[in-house]
Order: C-alpha cells, then sequence, then structure tokens
C-alpha cells in the first residue's frame, strides 16, 4: 500500500514537472506539426461550398490542390497532417466546419484502423502547437496517451531546444511549417530524391491483430453529421507502392471488407486501384514524390468528376 502511494506520488510530481517544463520551454511554431494552425486558418475562413481532403500526410505529399481546384471548381482545404494524432482528433477538429454544399473526401491511412484511433504522442505535439485543439479532445484514452507521453515529450523538447542553441535556422527544410503552401500541401519535396523503400515495412511498429470497429464507427459518426449539415462525403484509401500492398494483402483487405460492409458514404475504388510502383515515392510508404503526386491528383479528379455527376 505505502508501495503504490509512493509509486502514484512520484507519478504526480513527474507530469507536473513534465508541465512545468513544457510551458517554460518555447513552443517551436515553424515545425511540421504548427501547420495545424494555418490549415485550421483556411478551413474556418473558406466559404462554402468547398472541398475538404481529411486524412494524415498522404495528403500533404500526395496532393496537389490547386489543380482539384482549377479542374473541379471548389476551393480546397488539405487538412492533412500526421496520422499520429489519431482518426478521432482528426475528423472531430474538422466536422464543426462542414457546412451545406461541401464535399468531403476520407482518405485515412491503414494505420489508423489498427490502433491510432486515439493517436500516441504526436498528439500532444499538435495540441502544443494548437492550443485550440484541446476542444477535440473527447476520449479518456486520449487523455490518457497524452497524460503518457508528458515526462519524454518534455524531455525531447528541451533537447531540441538545446540543439538549436547557436544554429543558424535551416533554410531548406523539409519537415517544417513554411514548406507547405497555403492550401495545405507540402511542396519542399518536390524535385528532390526520395529513398529506396523496397524493403521498408508497412507496419513498422506494432499494431493491434484486428480491424479497430471504433475507426469505423467514428468515421460513419462524421459522415452522418456532414451529410446532416447538406454536405457530401466520400471515402478513398490511402495510397501506398504495390510491392507493400501484396505484402500487407491481408490486413489490407480486412479493411476494406469491414468498409464495404458498414461505411456509410461511397467508396471510390478498391485498395488496389490506389497503389502505385515504388518510383512514385518519396520517403515513407505513404509519402509520393512529385510524379506521384500528379498522378495521385489525377486520379481523384477523374473520380470525383465522375462521382458528382451522380
Amino acid at each position: 500500500m505505502i508501495q503504490l502511494a509512493v509509486k502514484s506520488i512520484a507519478m504526480l510530481t513527474l507530469i507536473g514537472l513534465s508541465f512545468i517544463a513544457i510551458t517554460l520551454a518555447p513552443v517551436d511554431q515553424g515545425s511540421y506539426l504548427a501547420s495545424v494552425i494555418d490549415k485550421q486558418a483556411r478551413l474556418q475562413a473558406t466559404e462554402s461550398p468547398k472541398l475538404v481532403l481529411v486524412g494524415g500526410s498522404n495528403l500533404s505529399f500526395g496532393v496537389d490542390s490547386p489543380r482539384l481546384e482549377r479542374e473541379l471548381g471548389y476551393p480546397v482545404v488539405n487538412m492533412g497532417l500526421g496520422i499520429n494524432a489519431g482518426l478521432r482528433f482528426i475528423l472531430d477538429s474538422v466536422i464543426p466546419f462542414i457546412n451545406e454544399g461541401d464535399i468531403v473526401i476520407l482518405m485515412p491511412e491503414y494505420h489508423l484502423f489498427y490502433g491510432l484511433y486515439e493517436g500516441d504522442d504526436e498528439l500532444l505535439d499538435v495540441l502544443e502547437a494548437y492550443p485550440p485543439g484541446l476542444r477535440y479532445i473527447h476520449s479518456l484514452r486520449q487523455l490518457y496517451n497524452i497524460a503518457r507521453e508528458l515526462p519524454m515529450h518534455a524531455k525531447l523538447k528541451f533537447n531540441r531546444m538545446l540543439r538549436s542553441i547557436g544554429r543558424e535556422p535551416d533554410t531548406e527544410c523539409l519537415y517544417c511549417r513554411k514548406a507547405l503552401n497555403a492550401h495545405g500541401d507540402l511542396m519542399a519535396h518536390l524535385g528532390m530524391k526520395g529513398k529506396d523503400l523496397s524493403d521498408m515495412q508497412l507496419f513498422r511498429r506494432k499494431i493491434s491483430k484486428q480491424v479497430d470497429v471504433n475507426a469505423v464507427k467514428g468515421l460513419n459518426r462524421f459522415i452522418e453529421r456532414a451529410q446532416s449539415r447538406g454536405a457530401r462525403v466520400f471515402f478513398m484509401y490511402a495510397s501506398i507502392p504495390r510491392k507493400q500492398y501484396g505484402e500487407n494483402k491481408e490486413k489490407i483487405e480486412a479493411v476494406a471488407s469491414i468498409l464495404s460492409r458498414d461505411l456509410e458514404a461511397p467508396i471510390l475504388g478498391t485498395p488496389q486501384d490506389h497503389t502505385y510502383d515504388l518510383k512514385y515515392f518519396f520517403d515513407w510508404i505513404y509519402h509520393l514524390n512529385g510524379e506521384g503526386r500528379e498522378l495521385r491528383t489525377t486520379q481523384i479528379i477523374a473520380w470525383m468528376r465522375e462521382a458528382l455527376k451522380k
């Protein structure tokens, strides 16, 4: 009993010190995740009808939003950020600003169906950069994830701060806020040479064994609320290399099977339809390079033109 009390006090003390550390250390307003500030500002300021892209970083790297805007005739808001914030947060931070006449394309990564519905440590980074996002924290699991990561977050933040002392600013930053355009697309990687992803695993981290049904329920709640406001919602699978699709076909098709049965919005294409050769990817399984980005954008335009006719 005494040992439990001591451990509890130690944990609370550690959390308290972590809060202080995070508060005292300056927030990196130039980081990639800080682009949530600009994305939210555009989402809230863009009049309806608008086209909103919802998902993780596959959207930041893989879409030419100005081209979508020109060819589909809607102002485009690219809300793609990072999967680690969790699908719940991604959806809840967008739905308040969906209105009549809007078009929403949901494009979540497969990880979001295998254990990242509530997010992980990166959710704390997003909230630190964008404190208004706290209003979109709606579950005990999210709170647990935030509290659990506070000590490590504080340590990493101070280490980043120490490393930055005396350094010149990085003028060619890839994962930073200034690397994105006004629509929310990452631009800095265009024309850059990518990595060899032939041996990269799709699921490099431990994931849940079964598809998280809460992720599907969360999507349907979003769809229901959006449709009740007069918006139209469509679903597309995230783009991945054909090689990794083949290596993970069972898990990918398990997601597709549940979505085809339960999702309450049109699904445009199969998972295999959204695969590309490795040469079209940049530095991660979901991140397209410049050529891949244009192929992907052409595909989205073709599907959406057909879907909007119906």
